[in-house]
């Protein structure tokens, strides 16, 4: 118990990258005697497992001198300056998971920087999940970003399709990992409306229409608008948006109308001076992307 006090303390005091006891029987006992391995004069920096940081970023930060034994308990506390780093751009997960002093003068930091490893999602019952794992701005395999994870919960929120929307995160396979646990409350997306009238010009008229913002649950909206009655009166509108066709976000809609719509004319003493009617007829194929 003592000796491992005491290798504790002499690695504690920051100036060594190796040591080895070593027990020798003596008359009076033991004699106990501590090969120590000294830091080498520091020449370079290499940093492993680094993808949002740069090497040469890293270096400015820790600003270590070069050609001069350095203190690895000093290193540490740079160290902390780098996660702190890590923390201020949204990567609340990224440690230094190990420090090495090479013989050669090499200091080497082994980066773990808490990669998402998959994405489950709870609580749809209608809603696919490639719709909700879509809106994520995290990605498998990239590190977990804390001001993304924010931007990807009110991303599915803005949808439309849920009344609440919760992340969680789960500890994954290796070491840091993370599984993203995605928790919605579904709401009511489909659409419904009727309406009647009936004037001495026209007679009766009506209007249906129906529609649902999450068609199928595949994120898809479509919606159908019928109007009937009154002087040749057959008005039909169908539009078909379909938010995603790449990964870019690309978002394609058609619209297929036939509208017949009256219009009046007035001169300055609001006197009808004209009255007409409009016909629409034909289809629109729009494609556009988020900017």
């Amino acid at each position: 118990e003592g000796l491992a006090k005491d290798l504790h303390a002499i690695y504690g005091l920051g100036w060594y990258y190796d040591l080895q006891p070593e027990f020798t029987k003596v008359p009076e006992g033991v004699q106990l005697t501590y090969h120590v391995l000294e830091n080498p004069v520091y020449k370079k920096l290499e940093v492993e497992g680094n993808t949002k940081i740069s090497t040469s970023e890293i270096e400015k930060i820790l600003d270590l001198p070069k050609d001069q034994i350095i203190n690895i308990k000093d290193v540490n506390v740079k160290v902390q300056r780098l996660e702190a780093e890590y923390n201020k751009q949204g990567y609340i997960l990224a440690r230094v998971a190990d420090i090495r002093m090479l013989p050669d003068g090499t200091l080497l930091l082994l980066v773990n920087e808490g990669i998402v490893e998959d994405f489950k999602v709870k609580g749809n019952v209608k809603t696919k999940d490639y719709v909700i794992t879509r809106e994520m701005k995290l990605k498998k395999g990239e590190p977990f970003n804390a001001k993304d994870a924010r931007r990807s919960m009110q991303r599915i929120y803005n949808l439309g399709y849920f009344e609440d929307v919760n992340i969680k995160l789960n500890p994954g396979q290796e070491p840091n990992a993370v599984e993203i646990e995605i928790t919605v409350v579904e709401m009511n997306t489909g659409t419904f409306g009727i309406g009647a009238g009936y004037s001495n010009a026209d007679g009766f008229i009506g209007m249906v229409s129906v529609g649902d913002r999450n068609f199928r649950g595949t994120g898809d909206s479509v919606n159908v608008r019928w109007e009937f009655g009154g002087v040749d009166n057959k008005n039909y509108e169908f539009t078909y948006v379909k938010p995603w066709i790449d990964d870019k976000e690309t978002k394609a809609s058609i619209v297929l109308y036939d509208v017949t719509n009256e219009y009046a004319d007035y001169d300055i003493d609001a006197n009808e001076i004209a009255r007409y009617d409009k016909k629409r007829r034909g289809q629109e194929l729009t494609f556009s992307r988020r900017t």
